[in-house]
């Protein structure tokens, strides 16, 4: 079944059962052009398809990009992140972009805040002090106006380990940190005093965390 996906609010997701999602580039540019201000060195948006009961990427049978006789593939990462180019051009252009999901399985289309690619296995203070800010001021900026007055605090990062549903994050300091449900949680205060968090293996994406 063929369906036109709404545009979406920043970090909302909406279920469709429909294996082949459309869009206007535009509509996904609109959501990621955020990933080219240069304010953000380290933070972007990232689109994903997400398994409602797993929370994690959807199996990605193929994508695309056309426009008349133009005709780009798109291949999927691991992370599950859609690999679309951003580019001034394609906006003018503005080709379609269709992904086709694994038809068993009904997907969440979502908008992330994530932290830019490669991912070091050790974690320092001094990364959470860059990226914690940026995650922050892109947070206020994709919610607008006066968002400063309402948004979350992000008080650290969330990692995700496609491959690795538990297990621990060990710190430099005997201690470890929890991985469950493919998720662990690393805050500034976890890393004082000089602190380093080893990571088991590469996480598939960063995300921030708002302790509860």
């Amino acid at each position: 079944m063929n369906k036109w996906i709404a545009p979406l609010c920043i970090l909302l997701c909406f279920q469709a059962q429909a294996t082949e999602y459309r869009f206007s580039y535009s509509e996904l540019y609109s959501k990621l052009k955020y990933s080219l201000n240069e304010e953000y060195t380290s933070v972007g948006t990232g689109v994903y398809f997400i398994n409602p009961t797993t929370q994690l990427p959807c199996s990605i049978e193929k994508s695309w990009m056309e426009k008349e006789a133009h005709y780009e593939t798109l291949s999927f990462p691991e992370s599950g992140k859609l690999p679309l180019p951003l580019d001034g051009n394609l906006k003018s252009a503005n080709p379609l972009v269709y992904v086709h999901t694994d038809s068993t399985t009904q997907c969440d289309y979502s908008v992330a805040l994530v932290a830019n690619e490669p991912y070091a296995l050790d974690i320092h203070s001094d990364y959470l002090e860059v990226v914690i800010p940026e995650f922050q001021l892109l947070l206020e900026d994709i919610s607008g106006m006066f968002s400063s007055w309402f948004a979350p605090t992000i008080s650290g990062i969330t990692l995700e380990f496609i491959k690795l549903e538990t297990g621990e994050v060990t710190l430099s300091n005997n201690q470890t940190l929890p991985i469950t449900g493919h998720r662990a949680h690393i805050t500034l205060a976890d890393l004082e005093d000089g602190v380093v968090a080893t990571l088991p293996t590469s996480p598939s994406r960063i995300m921030p965390y708002i302790q509860q």
